[in-house]
């Protein structure tokens, strides 16, 4: 991309990249350098088709703003924008940040915040130690948790106001510019409860804190007819709540008028239920112009030294997100905790991964007890140690999803918590590069990764609850292609082709009436585990 990429004459660009030659990344790394070269031009002969991907564990580290900005910098070199990458429909789907976290414990321990509603989120189990979220939010005089259980934040609140399931509630999002898209409850609520949007209509309506909430707190008439049933059943039956009158009105005054519709609204949103979604033609996008300078000012200036590990002593530290669990926030199904991890096949308990030559040299057995302590830190959790092919060397991985206290019956108690691990990160960015900063002019993140950990053996071992027959390899022997000769065929005709032993059972054989069939198509299994859900169904 030197000679026609999109930077091709950018000065800047190319001062900053000189110190990352093939070579010299491929003496500090210990990659060949053939392989950086091959990649190189693979990715060069491919301009306005290739992308270049961030994001996850590699950018919830110390380095992950430089990361991120090389990537930027690789797409705008292979001409990606406009391509590949579509910058006129910029996701509006996930809008907070961490430093809008740290500023609000900031408001409070200065006083200035009376109230707080917590809602969709749960900081009281992923927020950094260094936070002291738990300790600062004590200070607030009121706080009210409208998640769907007494969780790790819950437990701090003064009150707990459950929110219906956004599959009981209605809703309204725009993901993009232009696009407006509609919730309808498929149910009404399985509790008594409110959406959010209903508890802030009432909260603030009738308080008269907000007075021009007041008119949608008016309960709709009942029909005109005959309608069996008892009175207050019948009303509750045909009251719309004052969130769907307040989300009906709002569309009306303010995307109704967008639409330069013919027909009247109640048309317009009798369409706008089916179709769920409607697209503004009027939207104006305009992609924002790639800052090559803000950039690379953003990059390293040289090539890290690497550390020097040795043994346990200064491992460093990857926490990944499972499949099964992800953040920990539906830790209490069940069927997620039986979902065998698709790497390691384990069940029900974190663990940490640790690279075959770690598992040798150290004189592991799966199930061997570690207690993980960050450097410089007092706080320790034990995992039980599995080995995982694909771990680099001086690398340990833990998930995260575990250590829950305030789940429920299923989650609480297995394993450790992850998110304890995990640090602040501050990183001073200029105001021009249009990234969002706190009130100091900083951007903070939460990093996961990317840290010195010590792991210290503690003579313990617990059996790992591990699918029967996972992680063997070969201990009966399988071809790549089956085969038989004349003579073994005559004497067998089942002669040269592979059968699992007979495994053992738990339950008796049962005679299936009626059987189901799934067919997965290997070639694009991702590792998802959806179809192991529905089995367990």
């Amino acid at each position: 991309t030197a000679k026609k990429g999109a930077l091709a004459q950018d000065a800047i660009a190319a001062a900053a990249l000189k110190p990352f030659t093939a070579d010299a990344v491929a003496k500090r790394t210990g990659l060949d350098a053939k392989v950086i070269q091959k990649l190189d031009a693979e990715l060069a002969g491919k301009t306005k088709k290739a992308l270049v991907v961030a994001g996850g564990v590699a950018s919830a580290t110390p380095s992950g703003l430089e990361l991120e900005a090389a990537v930027n910098l690789l797409n705008a070199a292979l001409g990606a924008d406009g391509a590949t990458i579509d910058r006129t429909r910029i996701s509006r789907q996930s809008g907070g940040q961490y430093g809008q976290l740290k500023q609000l414990l900031a408001d409070i321990e200065a006083s200035k915040v009376e109230m707080l509603i917590i809602a969709g989120t749960n900081p009281g189990y992923s927020a950094p130690p260094e936070l002291k979220f738990a300790e600062t939010i004590k200070k607030v005089p009121t706080i009210i948790c409208c998640n769907d259980r007494v969780d790790e934040t819950g437990a701090l609140a003064n009150f707990l106001a459950p929110a219906s399931h956004y599959l009981e509630a209605w809703g309204d999002a725009l993901p993009f510019e232009g696009v407006y898209s509609i919730q309808q409850p498929v149910i009404r609520p399985l509790y008594e409860t409110r959406s959010l949007e209903g508890h802030l209509i009432q909260w603030f309506g009738a308080s008269g804190v907000v007075a021009s909430l007041a008119p949608y707190l008016k309960k709709d008439a009942k029909p005109v007819g005959n309608h069996p049933g008892k009175e207050d059943a019948i009303e509750a039956r045909f009251e719309t709540g004052a969130w769907y009158r307040y989300l009906r009105a709002h569309w009306k005054k303010n995307v109704y008028p967008k639409a330069n519709a013919v027909s009247g609204f109640d048309d317009f949103w009798e369409t706008l239920l089916r179709q769920g979604v409607w697209e503004s033609p009027e939207a104006t996008r305009k992609a924002p112009s790639f800052r090559s300078r803000e950039t690379v000012a953003l990059l390293p200036k040289a090539i890290a030294e690497p550390v020097k590990r040795q043994g346990l002593k200064n491992k460093e530290i990857s926490v990944i997100s499972s499949v099964g669990l992800g953040d920990g926030a539906d830790a209490n199904n069940g069927h997620l905790q039986e979902l065998p991890d698709p790497i390691t096949r384990t069940t029900w308990d974190a663990y940490v991964m640790v690279s075959p030559k770690t598992f040798r040299d150290e004189g592991f057995a799966n199930g061997d007890i570690v207690e993980i302590r960050p450097a410089g830190s007092e706080k320790a959790a034990k995992y039980a140690v599995i080995m995982v092919p694909g771990v680099h060397d001086d690398v340990v991985a833990i998930p995260l999803g575990y250590g829950r206290t305030h789940a429920g019956a299923v989650a609480n108690g297995l394993g450790a918590n992850a998110f304890t691990f995990s640090r602040q990160q501050e990183a001073t960015i200029e105001k021009a590069s249009g990234v969002a900063l706190a009130a100091d002019g900083k951007l903070y993140r939460q990093a996961l990764s990317g840290f010195e950990v010590s792991l210290t053996k503690t003579g313990d071992n617990e059996r790992l609850a591990i699918p029967q027959g996972s992680q063997v390899i070969d201990v009966h022997y399988r071809g790549i292609l089956s085969f038989a000769t004349l003579d073994q065929y005559k004497k067998d005709q089942g002669a040269g082709i592979h059968t699992h032993p007979p495994l053992k059972d738990l339950w008796e054989d049962h005679n299936y009436t009626l059987k189901w069939g799934m067919s997965v198509d290997l070639t694009k299994c991702t590792g998802c585990s959806a179809c192991v859900i529905a089995c367990q169904e």
